[in-house]
């Protein structure tokens, strides 16, 4: 039993050495996504994503990914990455602390924290990978709502400029299509080869006020949509991924309790 308990400590602190220093990047990114939106978004689109002219870009109200500052979706998003990640930096750290220092009280927080956290990652990780689900439906509904209501095509506040920006860099138009605006279709939901494209007349149909552009110009698919499916096309990777996380995390609580177990290598209360 002694030997096991010594491997179970070495496990255990290695494990959680990794989950802390994979908390702290998550904790980064989710910095950067609240407070340097415009530099993460240019890394993952790339300052040439918007290669429109300077005079179609503004025509066709397209944000530039350098003005990027505020945006609502992006802010959220690096919230929830940064709570998560000091979560889990709390819980891994003191799985090390209750591994290394044979302290039962710290093992069995970890144990509690961890088995909340593994059942909370499983849901929620089983609710966004599933195409239908109860999570995406609410989201697609409360965020669609919200453009219909708020949405200004040539505004410059920040839920408009986001909307604007993820229906041209995504080829979209709203979160669930052209239902999300009340009639008058904004130019962004025009397809990206007529922005970027050399056809003016087709340019000028999506720009005009009121726009006279036919329904086979602009997109139909919402961008929600969108990023479903590029999560679908990854799902198989993803489902991976989190079981793999998910088992790492089960062994450290069988390995966390064993210790608990065991009177001669866990010091006293």
């Amino acid at each position: 039993m002694g030997c096991l308990s010594f491997i179970g400590r070495i496990v255990l602190v290695v494990l959680n050495i990794g989950f802390v220093l994979g908390s702290l990047a998550v904790v980064v990114v989710g910095a950067l996504l609240k407070y340097l939106p415009d530099k993460l978004t240019q890394i993952i689109f790339g300052v040439t994503s918007i290669i429109v002219k300077d005079e179609d870009r503004t025509a066709f109200h397209i944000p530039d990914l350098k003005d990027v500052t505020n945006l609502p979706f992006v802010g959220d998003a690096g919230v929830a990455l940064m709570v998560f990640g000091g979560v889990l930096f709390c819980i891994s750290f003191m799985a090390c602390c209750g591994a290394s220092g044979k302290w039962k009280l710290l093992l069995l927080g970890f144990i509690i924290s961890m088995s909340i956290l593994v059942i909370c990652q499983g849901v929620v990780g089983g609710m966004f990978l599933a195409k239908d689900s109860v999570l995406h439906d609410n989201i697609r509904s409360r965020v669609g709502d919200k453009v219909k209501s708020d949405f200004n095509k040539s505004a410059s506040d920040p839920f408009s400029f986001s909307i604007n920006l993820m229906n041209y860099l995504l080829d979209c138009c709203g979160i669930r299509g052209q239902e999300d605006f009340n009639g008058t279709l904004p130019p962004t939901c025009c397809r990206k080869d007529i922005i970027e494209g050399t056809n003016n007349t087709a340019k000028q149909a999506c720009t005009a006020e009121p726009p006279y552009a036919t329904k086979d110009m602009y997109n139909d698919e919402g961008c929600y949509d969108m990023l479903q499916k590029k999560v679908q096309d990854n799902l198989v990777v993803a489902a991976v991924i989190l079981a793999h996380l998910l088992l790492l995390q089960v062994i450290e609580i069988g390995f966390a309790g064993m210790l608990v177990k065991s009177d001669n290598s866990i010091g006293p209360v």
